[in-house]
């Protein structure tokens, strides 16, 4: 064998440092975008994720407090009306907003207990509505006076804890996702940074 030429020994130098070059660049746009990929799942999916469970958390409280102070005597018929109106727009934003999340939750774990959410939340506004059946004028047609009323709701209450329960799960679950892909875009961004 002979030697290579100077000429050739440049060109074959050359072409390993524009293979490295290469590979630093496809390892660099690599990163990238996974970095661009985990940040966007979590500014468009997890974040909004989580801000309408806990929307929708909070209108499922906010449910209960319209109930609970229509347990009170001496509400004036409007003042009645006005609570069991909240009462019924507070429990159709839950599944507005539940609804809403669910274009957004496409994770098996989150359609599970999303599910689940569903479920309680069915079983406890069915018991609600037969053991209370509050009217549109914020009267409870299903029982036979105010005290009535409150052991009843206050019976109602491990439903709608589980039912609650399972939102919280599910808000635990969505930003526990979401701190994985924002750690991942970390990660991946340290690692561009070595080459």
């Amino acid at each position: 064998m002979g030697r290579m030429t100077i000429k050739k020994q440049v060109l074959l130098f050359a072409l390993f440092l524009l293979s490295i070059k290469v590979s630093i660049g496809l390892i660099g746009h690599s990163s990238l975008i996974n970095v661009q990929e985990n940040l966007r799942s979590v500014f468009k999916t997890r974040l909004p994720s989580v801000n309408l469970l806990s929307q929708a958390d909070r209108d499922f409280q906010q449910a209960l407090v319209a109930e609970r102070t229509l347990l009170l005597e001496g509400l004036s018929a409007e003042k009645r009306k006005k609570l069991a109106s909240d009462y019924f727009e507070n429990r159709q934003q839950v599944l507005d907003r539940f609804k809403a999340y669910q274009d957004l939750g496409k994770t098996e774990e989150e359609k599970k207990l999303g599910a689940e959410f569903l479920e309680k939340f069915a079983t406890w506004e069915k018991l609600s509505n037969s053991r209370l059946g509050l009217t549109e004028q914020g009267e409870f047609s299903a029982v036979n006076s105010l005290s009535e009323a409150a052991k009843e709701s206050f019976d109602l209450s491990a439903s709608f804890e589980a039912a609650r329960g399972k939102l919280d799960n599910l808000q635990d679950t969505v930003g526990e996702l979401g701190e994985r892909e924002f750690s991942a875009g970390i990660s991946s961004f340290e690692k561009s940074e070595t080459f």
